[in-house]
C-alpha cells in the first residue's frame, strides 16, 4: 500500500515539476516574443488539467500579443472565474474590450452586480471558513446568554448570537454559490471574427433564419443545446438580452 502511494506522489510530483518546466519555457517564449510558440506551450498545459488562474491570465497576455482578442477575452474570463480576485486579469480584460470590433453593453441589475461583487471578495473556502468562524462566535454567545447572570452580558450574547447566526448562513450561501460558479459551464465567449447566429437550431438555410452576427470577444450566457449529428448547437442570451442558436464551434466556454 506504502508503495502505491509513493507511485502516486511521485506522479504527481512530475506533472508538477512538467507543468512549471513547460510554464517557464512559455513564459521565455513570450518574453523573446514568440507569442504563437508561447501559446502553443500554455494550451499544452492546459490540456493536462494543470491549470490555474495564472495560467489562463498569461495566456490571454499571449493571445492579445498574438493578435487574437477573442481568445484573450476568453482565457481572462476564464482567469477570472477561477481568481475573482485576479486584479491584472481583469483590467487586462476591461482593455482588451476596449479593441474589440463591437462591445455590447450588459443590461445590469444594480443589486445582482452588487451581491456578484461581495462573493468575488473571497474564495469558496474563504466563505466557508468565515461561516465556521461566524457559527463557533454563535455558540459562545448563545452561552453566555444561557449561563451568565448580568443582563448587559446576556443581551449581548442573544444579539451577538443572532448576527453570528445570520452571518452563518450568509457566509455558507456565498460559498456554495462561489463553488457552483467555479464549476459550472453556463457562459461562453465568441472566438471567431464574425459569427452569424440562428434563429433555428442549425446553420441558417435562409435569410429568414438568421437572426443576428457577433464579432469576437462577445458573452454569451448559454440557455439550452441540441445535438445535429456531429455538431452542437446553443441556445444563448447575448449581454443585451437578445437570445438566438450558436454553433458550439465559434465559442469558448467558460
Amino acid at each position: 500500500m506504502k508503495r502505491y502511494i509513493f507511485l502516486f506522489a511521485m506522479i504527481l510530483v512530475s506533472v508538477a515539476v512538467f507543468a512549471q518546466s513547460a510554464e517557464n519555457r512559455a513564459i521565455k517564449a513570450y518574453d523573446n516574443k514568440n507569442y504563437e510558440e508561447a501559446i502553443n506551450i500554455y494550451d499544452s498545459i492546459v490540456q493536462s488539467g494543470n491549470v490555474s488562474s495564472r495560467l489562463f491570465y498569461n495566456l490571454g497576455n499571449a493571445y492579445y500579443r498574438a493578435g487574437d482578442n477573442g481568445k484573450a477575452v476568453w482565457n481572462y474570463e476564464r482567469a477570472l472565474k477561477l481568481n475573482p480576485r485576479n486584479t491584472e486579469a481583469r483590467e487586462n480584460l476591461e482593455f482588451v474590450k476596449t479593441k474589440l470590433t463591437e462591445r455590447i453593453l450588459p443590461e445590469e441589475n444594480i443589486i445582482v452586480v452588487f451581491f456578484q461583487e461581495l462573493q468575488d471578495l473571497m474564495s469558496p473556502n474563504g466563505w466557508a471558513v468565515t461561516g465556521m468562524v461566524a457559527f463557533a462566535l454563535f455558540i459562545i454567545g448563545f452561552a453566555t446568554y444561557s449561563f451568565c447572570s448580568g443582563l448587559g452580558m446576556r443581551k449581548l450574547g442573544f444579539f451577538g448570537g443572532i448576527v453570528m447566526l445570520l452571518l452563518c448562513i450568509f457566509a455558507n450561501v456565498m460559498s456554495s454559490k462561489a463553488g457552483k460558479r467555479m464549476t459550472e459551464m453556463r457562459y461562453a465567449i465568441v472566438l471567431n471574427d464574425s459569427t452569424t447566429l440562428s434563429t433555428v437550431s442549425h446553420h441558417p438555410t435562409s435569410t429568414a433564419e438568421e437572426a443576428f452576427s457577433l464579432h469576437a470577444g462577445a458573452k454569451l450566457e448559454k440557455l439550452d443545446s441540441a445535438k445535429l449529428d456531429t455538431e452542437t448547437w446553443y441556445k444563448v442570451r447575448t449581454e443585451d438580452r437578445r437570445e438566438a442558436w450558436v454553433d458550439g464551434s465559434a465559442i469558448g466556454h467558460i
